[in-house]
């Protein structure tokens, strides 16, 4: 297949591109059964015209990585669709209309000029995932995918110590486990004994060291992550597209287990933080804000990174230092 591009004018233009957050089609589903495994791979660049060239541009100058696990959200699922896009488009083919470079993950990363991680799949809970959701995403949950090099496939895991640790890991998860099931949710004591887990996974990934070992300085600790956890980001109209569909419903447990956590586990608490994105209108509106399927477009995410960005750099000691948002 062959992509092609037009530019409107002569010029110079940037031209990037980004990895998609979810598999597609139908992601870790009736996809993954049906359907074998598509691989993109990128074979390079050809021009037509005698005036025009292709200039790589440098390696962005960024110092900070941050990690990000997450559902649509987090994935930046709909972005670019409309509340006009119809259910039949939407289930078969909603992943067009997902956008990771609009969602919050990225905008954080361009502001705080930090390299970003995106592991993230619409639908995706701690315990279950969202029961309208588990014909496409399938039954793996976040923390079973978590350390996937490519989602679709379970080897091989993902080399933590073999790349740059992380300063930040940012957690978006809880919200599948509570919507979309009719009131068949996981118990308190359930929902914290497995994002606990979920916690000690990431913090153990963070410590991996390199997969072979050149030199002392290699094979010493790595520093801990930041993580922090968020909830919420919701709008006060979410329940008129879909009655069981709360972003704040799950937050109280969210809360919850990451305040059980940073109690048992003393030697993490410092590390562990959890920040409560409100659904009241105050951040995202429902009005012009939302994409399809209920989900946030750009200017939706765009909110909730301004939200977030004051209180990352609280947390993390960071300038803002790139475009504003």
């Amino acid at each position: 297949m062959t992509e092609t591009i037009s530019f409107p004018a002569d010029g110079d233009y940037l031209v990037s591109m980004r990895k998609m957050s979810s598999a597609a089609p139908f992601s870790m589903g009736i996809g993954e059964s049906l359907l074998a495994n598509s691989m993109f791979y990128f074979m390079g660049l050809s021009y037509v015209g005698a005036d025009v060239s292709v200039v790589p541009v440098t390696s962005m100058n960024y110092t900070r990585h941050i990690q990000f696990y997450g559902a649509s959200d987090t994935a930046g699922y709909c972005v670019d669709g409309t509340p006009d896009v119809d259910e039949f488009d939407r289930i078969v083919g909603g992943w067009r209309y997902e956008n990771c470079d609009s969602a919050n993950p990225s905008l954080l990363g361009k502001t705080l000029r930090a390299f970003i991680s995106v592991q993230a799949i619409a639908g995706i809970g701690v315990i279950q995932n969202a029961m309208e959701f588990k014909q496409a995403v399938g039954y793996l949950t976040m923390p079973q995918l978590h350390n996937r090099t490519i989602q679709t496939d379970a080897s091989p895991t993902w080399p933590f110590g073999d790349h740059p640790a992380s300063d930040l890991v940012i957690i978006s998860l809880g919200g599948n486990d509570y919507n979309h099931h009719g009131g068949n949710v996981p118990s308190n004591d359930t929902f914290n004994a497995s994002y606990e887990a979920f916690l000690l996974q990431v913090f153990a990934d963070a410590q991996q060291g390199p997969s072979m070992t050149t030199s002392r300085e290699s094979a010493q600790a790595r520093p801990l992550p930041q993580v922090v956890s968020i909830c919420g980001q919701g709008d006060p109209k979410e329940k008129d597209f879909d009655v069981d569909n709360n972003r704040c419903r799950p937050c109280p447990h969210v809360e919850a287990a990451v305040e059980a956590f940073r109690h048992k586990h003393v030697q993490f608490a410092s590390y562990c933080h959890y920040i409560f994105i409100p659904c009241d209108g105050t951040v995202v509106t429902g009005e012009d804000d939302i994409g399809c399927d209920g989900h946030k477009n750009g200017a939706g995410q765009a909110a909730v990174s301004r939200f977030l960005l004051p209180r990352i750099q609280d947390i993390m000691g960071w300038d803002e230092a790139g475009p504003d948002l």
